[in-house]
């Protein structure tokens, strides 16, 4: 695998190649776009100091129904912007790497992407509501691994604390 291109079956939306931001020598570089799980990987290895966010989210179960609302997996690829790294991890979670220069964007980016999962939440109708969990860490000059395993643990850390809000909400 080169680094300018992945294999065709990698790329997940766009069926184009992999693009590269451009970074000064030395500096972090990811494919921007959306992909399927196999690009994790080759992302995940980059030794390189990344500075931005990382969030993971996940689609809750909800009792009482089931499946994840049509449109959700069209909804998490619409988060991504132009320079950032989506990933499909599985049917019902996806990652999102967004590399940011400095604190302050960075945040305001996270801010964006938080408003628009509420708005999508709030905005399922009754037949099949949606509730998300996620976490969400940002690195400055850090492995990007370390950064995706830390937002990952908060996902799962939101989604553990969520099913005990459903199991004590349902006891008579």
């Amino acid at each position: 695998m080169s680094e300018k291109t992945l294999e065709p079956e990698v790329v997940a939306h766009r069926g184009e190649a992999l693009r590269l931001l451009t970074a000064s020598a030395g500096r972090f570089s990811i494919p921007s776009g959306v992909y399927r799980y196999p690009a994790l990987g080759y992302v995940l290895a980059k030794e390189a100091p990344f500075s931005g966010v990382v969030i993971h989210i996940a689609v809750n179960d909800v009792p009482g129904y089931e499946g994840v609302p049509a449109g959700t997996a069209q909804f998490f690829a619409s988060l991504a912007e132009e320079r950032d790294f989506g990933c499909h991890v599985g049917g019902d979670e996806f990652l999102l790497i967004c590399p940011e220069p400095d604190a302050a964007a960075a945040n305001r980016r996270l801010r964006s992407i938080l408003e628009k999962l509420w708005t999508f939440q709030l905005s399922a109708g009754p037949d099949l509501p949606v509730l998300f969990s996620w976490g969400a860490a940002e690195a400055r000059e850090e492995r990007l691994v370390d950064a995706a395993t830390n937002a990952t643990e908060k996902m799962l850390q939101t989604k553990r604390q969520r099913q005990s809000v459903y199991i004590d909400s349902t006891a008579p």
